[in-house]
């Protein structure tokens, strides 16, 4: 058996259209579907949010990272191939905050969802802030940088790590108060970066080696036509002559 090697999942900004469910029953928040890809993108965007008074990842709606126009942005991989996600996970975020009174630091969710696209479980964070409780280390717990963005960098342990043929991983980026969220602020994220370790540069990364399932090829259809060789075909002919 060959040694698992790391596999990172990037945040980018291509838009997820193959998904019919909304994994963020709660609430049913509309949602901004993006791909969360085995590999990275090709130039930085940002996107921010506003911060809420006391505000605590996976307890306070609202504080993930939005369109502006109030769709939560949910990064989804493609359908991946069964794998048992059960070691240390890697989270690398770059964000910052407009104030140091805002007091918000990097949270995450990173979930489990069906091939459709619904709900399966949480592996770090929350089921897409249900107010379910944090599974393991889903903050990073210290304040965001003042005004300039720089990798957020944490480890988390993983639960419900089980996936199937078929299944997908889905991020959710946002902030949780460190020593009180104040609100009336704002927090930035940047995402879809193509030079690792500059701004943009955000992915998760597991320990374990994460493909792309690719269904098998449809063996059900009708049966081949079997046609009769040359020297099959004369010696019919030569038994109708005689």
């Amino acid at each position: 058996m060959e040694d698992a090697v790391a596999t990172k999942l990037y945040m980018t900004d291509v838009d997820e259209t193959a998904i019919t469910a909304n994994p963020c029953t709660v609430g049913s928040p509309a949602r901004d579907t993006r791909v969360l890809s085995l590999t990275p993108g090709s130039s930085l965007q940002v996107e921010d949010a506003a911060t809420i008074g006391s505000g605590a990842w996976c307890s306070t709606s609202g504080l993930w990272i939005d369109s502006g126009l109030g769709a939560i942005f949910i990064w989804v991989s493609n359908p991946l191939n069964a794998v048992t996600i059960s070691s240390t996970i890697t989270i690398n975020l770059w964000m910052s905050e407009n104030s140091m009174s805002a007091n918000v630091g990097a949270a995450v969710s990173i979930m489990k969802l069906n091939n459709d696209g619904s709900l399966a479980a949480a592996i770090v964070g929350c089921q897409c802030l249900s107010g379910g409780g944090c599974v393991n280390t889903c903050a990073k717990g210290t304040e965001l940088p003042l005004n300039t963005r720089q990798a957020q960098n944490w480890t988390s342990a993983a639960s419900n790590g089980t996936l199937t043929d078929g299944q997908r991983i889905a991020v959710v980026v946002g902030g949780s108060g460190v020593g009180g969220m104040a609100g009336g602020f704002t927090y930035n994220f940047g995402f879809n970066g193509a030079t690792g370790g500059a701004d943009g540069d955000s992915w998760v990364q597991f320990t374990e080696t994460i493909t792309e399932f690719t269904p098998p090829p449809d063996t059900i259809g009708p049966s081949p036509i079997m046609i009769p060789s040359a020297a099959t075909q004369r010696r019919v002919h030569r038994s109708r002559m005689t």
